[in-house]
């Protein structure tokens, strides 16, 4: 926390370098599990096929760049909240529909349990409530059909050392200053953290006025604790 040297890895810290980088990793999922529709965290999947004959829909996952790309670790993610009406369905010669969002428990008992006719039309569609699969209310009629869908990713954790936060590149101060007050409060070093509280609430708010959902002004009224578990840095 203190004016040094940059360190060119994190493997091998040790002391008080390796307690700075351990909160800025937490402060950093923190923030971005403050809200779970940031705008940062948007992301519209590219083209994926849809599998003719049947009523399920693979899930797309992307990585910290925004494109469809295989899973590796939990630096992907899968969806964390689909945006309603945002599914379309493409065909081959580009003409789009779009199903209607339709809630889990009534979809279940609609269409879950008895088979349907096929369509290339279906008239809903939904995702289970493990968020890992989504279905649709017909199964597919007709090959070389696609879709698209906007979603918000989940958080990313930072591991490794190319690793680069989702928080846009202006606010990296706001992951530093909450670093500060978390470090501050597990290491009883009030000094640290002196004036940073009116510091993160400033910044916090500029956050949301820009990256929150419909650009709020300012935070919401019941803030998220920021209890910490220091073993694991899970909230």
């Amino acid at each position: 926390l203190s004016a040094g040297a940059v360190p060119s890895t994190l493997a091998g810290l040790t002391g008080d370098a390796a307690k700075v980088a351990y909160w800025i990793r937490v402060a950093d999922l923190r923030i971005q599990r403050e809200r779970i529709d940031w705008q940062f965290l948007w992301v519209l999947s590219d083209p994926t096929p849809l599998v003719q004959g049947t009523a399920t829909v693979p899930i797309p996952v992307v990585n910290e760049v925004g494109g469809t790309n295989p899973p590796a670790e939990d630096n992907t993610v899968l969806i964390n909240k689909p945006i309603r009406d945002s599914f379309a369905i493409i065909n081959a010669s580009g003409e789009v529909y779009h199903p209607k969002y339709m809630e889990w428990r009534e979809f279940s008992t609609l269409y879950l349990y008895e088979v349907q006719p096929e369509s290339d039309y279906p008239a809903y569609w939904t995702i289970d409530p493990a968020n890992r699969t989504l279905y649709l209310s017909n199964p597919v009629e007709s090959a070389g059909l696609t879709y698209r869908i906007q979603f918000y990713r989940a958080p990313k954790r930072l591991r490794n050392d190319a690793d680069t936060t989702l928080i846009p590149d202006d606010f990296n101060r706001l992951v530093i200053v909450l670093g500060k007050i978390m470090y501050a409060e597990h290491e009883d070093a009030p000094e640290v953290s002196a004036g940073s509280h009116e510091e993160y609430d400033h910044m916090m708010n500029q956050l949301l006025s820009v990256w929150g959902p419909d650009n709020e002004w300012q935070r919401m009224d019941q803030d998220i604790p920021m209890e910490v578990d220091a073993r694991s840095g899970h909230f």
